[in-house]
């Protein structure tokens, strides 16, 4: 069937010319083949009344029109749905480095470091990968809930999303319920016991990571980089952090194992109300090595703090004494 397409000028909408032509026709009168009316198959000729016009029911050629519509729809749909094909063809591209293009760009605020991840994950097409040494529940509420939803939504959208996390996440409630949803949806997490930096990686091509120009990394600050090598590197360093960290499952396994001998020792003792002079002499070692002994431990459960460790010791002695405080 003809449709509006087929013409030099579009058939619809109809003009008033048109309507009369097809009431004149539809009442049987006589009237000279209505070209517009033809075209659009509102009329007819008829082969055996010399070629006069008749009138066919208009509800067909809608029903038509629409079939041609949805087609062209269904087949923009599909092509809107494999430009992402495109965009994963950026990294094949190398093209020269513009003279002044900027490789790096500085975030200062929360909000823009979550409107600019935000950005960049609504592009993933391929991989998302977050190292999050931070436990969830000392990080800023709203962009925690931020996060929750982008991860989800990228697992809905067959994206692979890694989220590692220091020791510090299994003693954190609100990362424990957001991991076992997270797993659910598909996601992989796993624990790093050394210490690395917050780091999120988008299909090997944007890297945020804090602002390191200075000693101490402000909390809010960030920095968005897209220097292909540069990108590349840091998702081979967390490549390295994936493949020598525990399972998710395997750390929740975790027990004595987690600090040594001597270490536990150490905090048995502070826990009993002696001073770290009195401890060394207690176990044969000099207080130097209480510190070292102290540092190491923290470091080993992704501890800032020593009365940090000393909570979990107390957990953990709760946990092996039957109760439910856990490690």
């Amino acid at each position: 069937m003809p449709t509006d397409n087929d013409a030099d000028r579009p058939i619809l909408p109809l003009t008033s010319s048109d309507i009369d032509d097809y009431k004149t026709v539809a009442a049987g009168e006589a009237l000279e083949a209505p070209e517009r009316l033809l075209r659009l198959g509102l009329v007819v000729q008829s082969p055996y009344a010399d070629g006069r016009p008749v009138a066919l029911d208009p509800r067909d050629v809608q029903q038509k029109l629409l079939e041609a519509r949805y087609k062209e729809l269904a087949t923009l749909a599909e092509q809107l749905r494999l430009l992402p094909q495109l965009e994963t063809l950026r990294t094949a591209y190398e093209p020269e480095p513009r003279r002044g293009e900027p490789s790096s760009e500085l975030l200062q605020t929360m909000t823009q470091m979550d409107t600019r991840i935000g950005e960049a994950s609504s592009r993933a097409t391929v991989e998302c990968l977050s190292a999050q040494p931070i436990p969830r529940a000392k990080r800023d509420p709203k962009s925690l809930q931020t996060g929750l939803e982008r991860s989800l939504a990228l697992l809905r959208r067959g994206v692979t999303v890694r989220l590692l996390y220091g020791p510090a996440a299994l003693n954190d409630p609100a990362t424990r319920e957001y991991v076992e949803e997270f797993i659910g949806e598909g996601g992989g997490v796993r624990i790093h016991r050394r210490p690395f930096i917050r780091t999120l990686i988008v299909d090997g091509s944007d890297l945020f990571i804090d602002d390191y120009r200075k000693s101490t990394p402000p909390p809010a600050a960030g920095c968005h980089i897209t220097d292909r090598a540069v990108v590349a590197w840091a998702r081979q360093v967390y490549t390295y952090l994936w493949e020598s960290s525990y399972t998710w499952k395997e750390s929740l396994a975790w027990d004595t194992e987690a600090l040594s001998e001597r270490q536990l020792k150490i905090l048995g003792d502070m826990a009993a109300g002696y001073d770290q002079e009195v401890i060394a002499h207690r176990i044969g070692i000099s207080p130097r090595q209480v510190t070292a002994d102290l540092k190491e431990a923290r470091t080993r459960l992704g501890m800032r703090s020593t009365y940090q460790l000393m909570a979990w010791y107390g957990r953990w002695m709760a946990g092996r004494s039957g109760g439910t405080g856990g490690r």
